[in-house]
């Protein structure tokens, strides 16, 4: 069975006050700010220009830190497997549509590992932000996302536009009716799936719409 973890270079820019390690992470070629807890980094990669990997098996949903030559540093969230079999806590009016998601992708992935590839993030981007986070009028979710198959790419389709059938009333009842405030609730990197994957292994991360 080939390994399914992928593996995101990070670049640490600084620490906040309340200890939060601000980084830059890298996706194939594709940079994009994200905050990790401090704690849960080697004390020895806290430091300004530190680089490091973050790695996640998608089979288990294991994640831990290595350095740049591959050695293991950290287990990352230890527990998190168990933990994450129950909901987050999170205010995020989206966030059990968020994890079905997560869930139903993790799914897709166990059978097609393309759906984490840059070009296919990038479609399901480009498709999210064109019918949930500032809706056009008249479009709807493609049937084509660069899949391998025409199994995987109605697959991935059907749980797009499952989720949001359920997460546009949701919005609407929460007041989110701009494309900001829908982005930042999507973007609540406390909102896991049973296997530890989050917005940004799927979508990448975005600053605003």
């Amino acid at each position: 069975m080939a390994e399914f973890v992928t593996r995101i270079s990070i670049r640490v820019i600084g620490i906040t006050g309340d200890n939060v390690l601000r980084v830059i992470q890298t996706i194939e070629g594709h940079d994009s700010p994200l905050n990790l807890p401090a704690d849960v980094v080697p004390p020895q990669l806290r430091m300004p220009n530190s680089i490091f990997v973050r790695a996640i098996d998608h089979m288990n949903g294991r994640r831990w830190i290595e350095d740049v030559r591959g050695t293991e540093l950290a287990v990352l969230e230890p527990g998190h497997a168990a933990e994450a079999k129950q909901p987050s806590t999170t205010s995020s009016p989206l966030a059990k549509h968020v994890r079905r998601l997560l869930d139903d992708l993790d799914a897709i992935a166990s059978a097609h590992e393309e759906v984490s590839d840059t070009d296919v993030r990038e479609q399901m981007w480009s498709a999210m932000r064109r019918v949930f986070f500032a809706p056009e009028v008249g479009f709807e979710i493609p049937d084509v996302f660069g899949m391998f198959s025409t199994g995987g790419n109605r697959s991935v389709r059907d749980v797009l536009n499952r989720f949001v059938d359920a997460a546009k009333p949701a919005a609407e009842k929460a007041g989110l009716r701009n494309p900001q405030q829908r982005l930042e609730a999507f973007q609540d990197s406390r909102v896991e799936s049973q296997s530890g994957s989050r917005y940004d292994d799927y979508f990448g991360h975005a600053e605003q719409i």
